[in-house]
């Protein structure tokens, strides 16, 4: 090919690459091969080369000035990215994760961040112990989200609807309903498909008593800290009540309290003409969602009601007083003032999410 011919291929050539975006600083080999002759094209020197001009990706982004897909000199886009304080497009431009304003600058949290993405000294990264995600999310294999589990949150630490916080669980489960024993003087039934933490439910139809299993359904998270409570949810006070306290005797009884955790402060005991409250420790908050996330993998949400006090019939020869201002999972609560008995309907109040 005689020079001329090179000459017009070496132009044509450089049209294309700077359609390409190839353009500045750019150096292209055009020799004719074996015996042929090198030219070098382009806006550098004709003693420069692409291998020491170039400190990126392409050859623009070491020559001092902003071109090509640059979003500030020789930096961003398809170059290195760019430090805190140069110009960025998107948050891909920058070393610390950040574009603002179309400045590149440092994170301040986790919500600063790409999605996923911890905080650590002003730089946008993956998680680990030592760079932990922001409070409320789980770091799980390198990425900060919403947790399902409470071993995803750590030491001390509990999930509660999707969030880390500080707490412990406590094992639930389900009662049977109300059992006859086969009648007699007066009636205890603790038994009401309620959902629990006691293994047991009692039933008495005097002079019968016995008690029956419940059924492991899952795990409640108690928060203890000062974290807030979760979007859309709010926090129930819960108390830990004492076991069955004998009173003396008499001729019908009603035992409220039973080691259960309610949202009530006292529990109540009778043994008539005697009856007494004993005082319930507090023992954390639970939460109640009104728009709860679907429950994490062998979980489930528990649809629960507020039932109202203890409501009088009139009177009679003795009583079962299942309405205590509780909170529980059963739409009703049932009273009883021999021989008038009655269902009273309990609000609802939101849901309780359980853990597998």
């Amino acid at each position: 090919m005689t020079s001329t011919g090179r000459a017009l291929v070496a132009a044509l050539a450089l049209g294309t690459l700077t359609a390409l975006g190839c353009s500045k600083g750019g150096v292209v080999d055009l020799s004719g091969g074996a015996g042929g002759t090198s030219s070098n094209v382009g806006p550098s020197s004709s003693t420069g080369s692409a291998s020491s001009t170039a400190t990126g990706a392409f050859p623009w982004c070491g020559d001092g000035t902003k071109n090509g897909d640059e979003s500030d000199v020789d930096c961003g886009g398809s170059c290195a990215k760019c430090a805190v304080g140069k110009v960025c497009a998107a948050t891909g431009d920058c070393t610390s994760g950040v574009c603002s304003g179309g400045v590149c600058a440092p994170c301040a949290s986790g919500a600063d961040c790409p999605a996923g993405l911890a905080c650590v000294s002003g730089v946008c990264g993956g998680c680990s112990a030592s760079s932990p995600c922001d409070a409320g999310l789980a770091c799980v294999s390198g990425s900060c989200r919403a947790c399902q589990t409470a071993a995803e949150c750590g030491t001390g630490k509990v999930c509660d609807f999707g969030a880390c916080v500080t707490g412990y669980e406590v094992q639930m489960y389900q009662c049977p309903p109300s059992v006859s024993l086969g009648g007699g003087a007066w009636g205890y039934y603790g038994c009401q498909s309620q959902i629990t933490n006691t293994t047991t439910c009692k039933e008495i139809e005097a002079p019968t008593t016995q008690s029956f299993p419940c059924t492991a359904v899952g795990k409640l998270a108690i928060v203890t800290g000062n974290d807030p409570a979760p979007p859309g949810t709010t926090y129930v006070p819960m108390y830990q009540c004492p076991g069955q306290v004998t009173l003396g005797g008499g001729s019908w009884g009603f035992y409220g309290c039973q080691n259960q955790i309610t949202n009530t402060s006292t529990c109540s005991e009778i043994e008539y003409p005697s009856s007494q409250s004993f005082n319930c420790t507090p023992i954390g908050k639970m939460s109640l969602s009104s728009s709860p996330p679907a429950p994490p993998p062998g979980g489930q949400n528990i649809p629960m009601f507020l039932c109202p006090g203890q409501v009088p019939l009139g009177g009679g020869a003795w009583g079962f007083y299942g309405c205590q201002n509780q909170l529980t999972n059963v739409s009703t609560c049932y009273e009883i003032e021999a021989p008038t008995q009655q269902s009273f309907n309990c609000n609802a109040a939101g849901t309780m999410q359980l853990s597998p």
